[in-house]
């Protein structure tokens, strides 16, 4: 099922005007009524088609759409869409795994990754080689990040009304209005629980009377360190994110799945209720100052880093699958003008134009100097994503050719508000 509320499915179609068995595709509004939908032939943006054996999945990672993924037999590659499938917006990304017959897709709790499971391809002997792998899409919530959490069945957003800054106001959910009073910080604790703090009180996000009963309502204190202050995170295959209450174990949800504004959020067991479920809108960067970051580009899913682990200064910047290596790993260092210098935590190299401000030259790493090319202002793009402006040059940090693929180069070019020049800051420590 899809944020929008419709429903997609995929199948091979044999006979297909493209010939043999292309991936098509179908959406309904009913999970029951495929028949009457008309099929979509799945086609990346590159002109790639995937055939025979599809299998979809669907992260809550990517923007406020989530997004969908599809294997086939045809392809090691993996198809990403994240505008509610549709049609001429599937990008073609590289995989950890290799394609097979049968290959199957598995969400991981963090809300970006997949476990990628392969049976391989039909042998003449009947042995097949096995193989599984993981690949980060990227996404997840950030570690000291601010986010609106709007719930899945009303729509309306969870708020401390006008910000209030009086211990026991309950949340209650609300129309939109843009103020603090909806924004939440979410800091994670050494338990590996979050806190959430209301952005206008400063309060956190608790249980009346640290209470494991259903139907408790949920409220604003003080920081005082009880448990019920605690909530784990975690997306949920239906979309959004559920939060759990560390003391009862019981789930943030509005209560009898009211539509009602102002309704008093409360806490309730596992009911599978969309009223459990929350989407989490990053409006606030965490505090760059500290700890380490990925940049994962909009476009390809894929990280910024350094290839091949370079330490050489010069070496142009990439982008490449989760590797789990330091060369995709970032930090920053606050400047004036509200700039930083963005430096690479394997070679300890920063990110520079070299001086250019010429679009399409090349974004490499150098040794730190006091170049405005080596400055970086980060303009919010929405929905979480960031572009990354050199100070020197005023052009973008983007993909060359807005390319999905393994390897490709980063370039500056200017601002046109292409998805390959839009990155999510994602806190990994």
């Amino acid at each position: 099922k899809l944020p929008n509320g419709n429903y997609v499915m995929t199948y091979e179609f044999w006979g297909a005007p493209e010939g043999g068995f292309v991936v098509y595709y179908k959406i309904s509004a009913n999970p029951e009524a495929y028949g009457s939908a008309t099929g979509i032939a799945l086609k990346a943006t590159d002109g790639t088609q995937p055939k025979s054996s599809p299998y979809i999945t669907w992260l809550p990672t990517g923007g406020a759409n989530g997004t969908l993924v599809v294997s086939a037999n045809s392809s090691d590659d993996l198809f990403l869409n994240t505008q509610n499938g549709a049609a001429n917006t599937w990008t073609r990304i590289a995989s950890t795994v290799p394609g097979g017959y049968s290959r199957g897709l598995l969400p991981l709790a963090d809300g970006h990754s997949l476990l990628i499971l392969s049976g391989g391809h039909l042998t003449s002997t009947g042995l097949n080689p096995i193989s599984y792998g993981t690949i980060d899409l990227g996404g997840g919530i950030s570690d000291g990040a601010t986010y609106t959490a709007s719930n899945a069945n009303s729509h309306l957003f969870l708020t401390i009304a006008g910000g209030s800054t009086t211990s026991g106001v309950n949340a209650t959910q609300q129309n939109a209005d843009n103020a603090t009073d909806q924004k939440w910080k979410f800091v994670q604790q050494t338990s590996g629980y979050f806190k959430i703090f209301n952005v206008a009180s400063g309060k956190v996000l608790g249980v009346q009377n640290q209470s494991t009963a259903n139907g408790a309502k949920v409220l604003q204190w003080d920081d005082n360190g009880t448990l019920d202050h605690e909530w784990a995170i975690a997306p949920n295959p239906a979309g959004g994110f559920t939060a759990t209450n560390r003391i009862s174990g019981k789930y943030l949800e509005i209560p009898s799945a009211s539509t009602t504004v102002g309704t008093a959020a409360g806490q309730w067991s596992d009911t599978g209720c969309a009223c459990q479920r929350w989407n989490l809108t990053q409006t606030a960067l965490p505090d760059l100052a500290t700890g380490q970051y990925r940049l994962v580009n909009k476009n390809s899913g894929k990280l910024l880093e350094i290839p091949g682990a370079s330490t050489t200064v010069g070496k142009q910047a990439g982008q490449w699958v989760n590797t789990a290596n330091n060369c995709q790993l970032w930090t920053f260092q606050s400047q004036s003008g509200g700039a930083w210098t963005v430096k690479n935590v394997n070679s300890g190299l920063f990110l520079d134009t070299n001086g250019s401000t010429s679009a399409g030259a090349a974004v490499v790493q150098n040794a730190s100097s006091t170049a405005s090319s080596q400055k970086w202002t980060l303009t919010d793009a929405g929905n979480g994503y960031y572009k990354l402006v050199d100070a020197g040059s005023g052009l973008v940090a983007d993909v060359a050719s807005a390319s999905t693929a393994n390897g490709a180069l980063i370039v500056q070019s200017a601002d046109n508000g292409a998805d390959d020049e839009l990155w999510q800051v994602v806190r990994v420590n």
